[in-house]
């Protein structure tokens, strides 16, 4: 079968080491080009229709009014944590930066960074929260952990460069057959990796840490580290393969003068280690948050298939969802939505308000669900692997990205679907899942974290 996926992700790792693409600068002398090169990527993909419609939209710069409103949306938060000097801590041992998207009694959490968290608890741990969406946790966070609200402020203040980068828009346009100006999307990210850069350095000088740990990015935080000669860990936040360009770079491609691609990976199994490139230290350091098992897994006396959604496949999943539990009222469905469907949630509730063999989740974690599971319909998503791990039976949606999860080709228990009519069918066979159960995740292994 002809991956599109990976040809075209083959095609960008060959012509941007070809073209020198590691080696560019911008007028104030930044190699920007790994900042910049897995969203480009995701936008290529997108028009060619391997990705959904909206998915990898690029970033634009915003009128001085827009700039305006974002600083007064930020500024009292930004105030308050300076009041109440959050954050000013002395010396510790330990930065963990969270980006806590999961809810918790009533708090948004990180779970991905729970095993750290804990084991590094009390005055050895600074904890940084990325993830600021929810701006009203900087309320209850007192001296809890600090915001990185000096880079939102930062970003309201500073206007991007108007450099302009006419020699990669016509290599890409050759190369993929579209015309696409980029200049605007770089600028706005060597604009954002100098604010972010700043802070963290400044950060990370008061505090002096032993250790820095993160999931992926930002990248100015790697090269803030490293500047320093702090140790810095990429934890994993999810499935990974050879082709994902977040991890992933062209073979024999000298990256040594890079100072934003990470060196440890801190990964949440032994699976997962051939896919790191060799110059990255690979530590199988286990995950709770991604680790199941078997035995946990309940015996239904029906069926229970479970949807696992994102918000730019939704309107997809929705329809077929509609469908099938029309065709089977018998059958219990989940819609399990992401935590970035926050504004589709109240909506599909609503929507399937009158069926009574569905239910609609969203902040809740996801192993409660894959516990109740017989079948996890997806089209690409970590849940595969954990579903698989404890006995599920995955169903793959040939639609948009899934040829992305190349390592679930030919698993017992894995069925790729073309039409809804294909998983109807599955459906109205008896299940079956294979006695030997793939190990993906492995448990937690604090002793691993300690000799870091």
């Amino acid at each position: 079968m002809e991956n599109q996926y990976k040809n075209i992700v083959d095609r960008f790792f060959e012509l941007e080491s070809r073209e020198g693409f590691f080696h560019l600068k911008s007028k104030d002398g930044l190699l920007f080009w790994d900042l910049v090169r897995y969203d480009i990527l995701s936008h290529i993909l997108e028009k060619k229709g391997i990705l959904p419609p909206g998915s990898a939209a690029l970033q634009s710069p915003v009128s001085a009014k827009q700039r305006l409103m974002g600083f007064c949306k930020v500024l009292p938060f930004w105030l308050y944590q300076k009041i109440a000097r959050i954050g000013k801590n002395g010396r510790k041992d330990n930065l963990l930066q969270l980006i806590s998207r999961n809810k918790a009694e009533d708090r948004f959490v990180d779970l991905i960074m729970n095993d750290i968290v804990r084991e590094y608890s009390g005055d050895s741990c600074f904890i940084l929260e990325y993830y600021s969406a929810f701006r009203s946790e900087v309320l209850k966070s007192a001296r809890r952990k600090m915001f990185v609200l000096d880079i939102e402020l930062g970003k309201t203040i500073r206007k991007p460069g108007n450099e302009h980068f006419a020699n990669i828009n016509e290599i890409l346009a050759r190369e993929f057959g579209f015309d696409c100006d980029y200049s605007n999307h770089i600028n706005l990210h060597i604009r954002n990796y100098h604010i972010e850069y700043r802070f963290y350095r400044k950060l990370l000088r008061r505090i002096q840490p032993k250790r820095v740990f993160y999931q992926s990015l930002p990248k100015s935080l790697i090269a803030a580290a490293r500047e320093l000669n702090i140790p810095s860990f990429d934890v994993q936040h999810g499935h990974f393969n050879a082709f994902d360009p977040l991890y992933s770079y062209p073979q024999n491609t000298e990256l040594g003068h890079l100072k934003t691609v990470t060196d440890n990976f801190l990964a949440s199994g032994e699976y997962w280690k051939q896919f790191q490139p060799d110059f990255v230290k690979v530590v199988n350091l286990g995950s709770s948050y991604f680790y199941m098992d078997e035995s946990g897994k309940k015996k239904n006396a029906g069926k229970n298939v479970l949807f696992v959604s994102n918000a730019f496949i939704h309107d997809y999943m929705i329809s077929a969802l509609d469908r099938l539990c029309t065709q089977h009222p018998g059958i219990d469905f989940c819609y399990k939505m992401h935590s970035n469907q926050v504004g589709q949630f109240d909506d599909t509730v609503k929507r399937f308000s009158e069926k009574s063999n569905i239910s609609v989740r969203i902040f809740n974690n996801i192993e409660e669900n894959l516990y109740e599971a017989d079948y996890v319909v997806l089209i690409q998503s970590t849940v595969a692997y954990q579903a698989l791990q404890i006995g599920c039976r995955v169903v793959v949606l040939k639609k948009f990205f899934y040829e992305a999860s190349l390592d679930l080709y030919g698993l017992e228990g894995v069925d790729f679907v073309g039409e809804i009519d294909e998983l109807d069918r599955i459906l109205q066979t008896d299940l079956a899942v294979p006695d030997e159960k793939p190990q993906f995740f492995e448990k937690f292994k604090p002793e691993e974290l300690h000799k870091l």
